[in-house]
């Protein structure tokens, strides 16, 4: 009875440490993601989209829980961070792109108009693989 007892007891510690050190490890395993440089240029129509936000959104291939993002310069160029750090994790991502001016941005900018689609990554048809060796302007972004 108290062999019984103590085999609970250390199969349940050895339990408690085994999902312990899941927990310790899974946070660990996406902040040490290698972040590859994503940068490019939105164009809306023939010119370059002033102002705006480009969103990462992961597919369901892509394993990370990171969500990169972008502004958009004035003349259309972007420069993804992920957590404050330069560029994203490698994957296939839906792309969404939105407009609105930010809390606290200059109040004497008029937000461009583009489709309602582009907001939202699941309609935009917006989408890149972020890898090591990306071609010349992969990671460009055409709204009509």
């Amino acid at each position: 009875m108290l062999a019984r007892r103590l085999i609970g007891r250390k199969g349940l510690l050895l339990s408690g440490l085994l999902v312990l050190a899941v927990v310790v490890a899974v946070p660990g395993c996406s902040q040490s993601e290698k972040l590859y440089p994503v940068s490019g240029q939105v164009k809306l129509g023939n010119g370059p989209l002033t102002m705006g936000i480009v969103s990462l959104v992961p597919d369901a291939s892509n394993p990370t829980k990171a969500h990169p993002s972008a502004s958009i310069g004035p003349d259309g160029s972007y420069n993804v961070t992920t957590n404050g750090k330069t560029g994203a994790p490698a994957g296939k991502y839906k792309i969404a792109v939105t407009t609105m001016v930010p809390p606290g941005a200059d109040t004497t900018v008029t937000p461009v108009q583009i489709q309602h689609k582009y907001m939202d990554a699941n309609t935009s048809g917006l989408s890149y693989e972020v890898k090591e060796h990306p071609e010349p302007g992969q990671y460009d972004l055409k709204l009509k």
